[in-house]
């Protein structure tokens, strides 16, 4: 990363290092032919609105398109908006929460996680199988008719053995979830509230949100209308809002400054080493896409690795989310969206990811001998 960067500090925290920045007239220029990309997005309807943070060598971009909401009436977006993160919270929570417990000495990744859950049936998955998805397991069980707690151990099956494939599932995070409680004996949202959102300044980040009318939609569903406020995925409504695959809701602001501490290795409350490992890769499945914890190798997917270096990384998230953290390139691109507002049928995001991905680094990368 360069040097010569300054202190940022936010509510008595040192939290990262950043690089004075000045705009001049093709710097702006960049910013805007983004922004007119993303809101050909919109016009095509891949999502009702955005709000996406850039980071490259230096440079910031952080702006807002579309609408929040679309039903029952339409909102217009701001960067204020909180969106759903979904699956991000694996990265955000779980796997935060697990290296302080490694660090702490209180786990270790190769432990079997029957050693917490002796009723668990698979002795020979480990944390770390279930951290990079590895384990093998898949569930059993009807996500939208979940009766009890019990069935995310009794409802499920091995597919294959523990580190022969990587098969996503949000199944693994559910279980780990589940342990970091039992270990810390507190709540999953409380948990991250005082180890990851309050030492970082992250104001806006949490699970359960009280202020519903400043989050974005996302679907509406027979059962619940249009839902707002409330958690998307049905697994963690079942759990109360609360879980270690989903649940967590953030602004544009607070998650880059999350994800660009990854980026530089800097987040306070954990320690480089931790940070480090998760752009090293600890499984690959047998399509050639490999895993660290939580995170994908963004150089070994389809829809990164036209540009990605071998230090990138990559999660997206089911209500249109996507993060990347490219090391080597020293560049960060960060999207909360709620592209299924107000439906999941509408995949736009999923089938012009790769364009987008690509469109916008070129965009970066091609615009940035213009700032200084």
């Amino acid at each position: 990363m360069r040097k010569n960067r300054k202190k940022l500090v936010r509510t008595g925290i040192s939290l990262f290092f950043v690089k004075k920045v000045c705009y001049n007239k093709t710097g702006m220029v960049m910013k805007e032919k983004i922004k007119e990309y993303m809101e050909t997005l919109v016009e095509d309807g891949v999502f009702p609105g955005a709000n996406y943070a850039i980071y490259y060598q230096g440079t910031i971009v952080m702006d807002s398109v579309g609408n929040k909401a679309l039903f029952p009436e339409r909102e217009k977006n701001n960067l204020d908006t909180i969106y759903d993160i979904a699956s991000l919270t694996k990265v955000v929570v779980t796997n935060v929460l697990l290296a302080h417990l490694e660090e702490e000495g209180k786990i270790a990744f190769q432990d079997s996680y029957q050693k917490y859950f002796p009723h668990f049936r698979y002795p020979n998955v480990t944390l770390e199988h279930l951290l990079t998805h590895s384990s093998g397991l898949v569930p059993k069980y009807d996500k939208n008719n979940l009766v009890s707690k019990d069935e995310f151990f009794e409802k499920i099956e091995a597919k294959n053995q523990p580190g022969e494939d990587v098969i996503y599932s949000d199944l693994n995070y559910i279980l780990l979830g589940f342990l970091i409680e039992k270990l810390e004996g507190k709540s999953l949202d409380i948990l991250a509230q005082e180890k990851i959102f309050t030492p970082l300044g992250m104001k806006d980040t949490g699970y359960l949100p009280t202020d519903k009318m400043r989050c974005a939609p996302t679907e509406k569903m027979e059962k619940r209308g249009i839902v707002r406020g409330e958690v998307h995925d049905e697994k963690a409504y079942f759990l109360k809002g609360v879980s270690g695959h989903a649940g967590v809701f953030s602004t544009i602001q607070d998650l880059f400054l999350f994800m660009r501490g990854i980026l530089e290795g800097t987040i306070p409350t954990l320690s480089p080493q931790s940070i480090d490992r998760w752009f090293q890769v600890i499984a690959t499945s047998k399509t050639g896409v490999s895993r660290s914890h939580s995170w994908m190798l963004a150089s070994t997917y389809k829809d990164t690795k036209s540009f990605a270096s071998p230090h990138a990384i990559l999660h997206t998230g089911f209500t249109g989310n996507e993060c990347i953290i490219d090391r080597d390139n020293e560049y960060l691109f960060l999207l909360l969206s709620n592209r299924v507002h107000p439906t999941r049928e509408n995949t736009k995001l999923i089938d012009r990811r790769k364009e987008m991905n690509e469109t916008i680094y070129d965009m970066v990368r091609e615009g940035s001998y213009g700032l200084y």
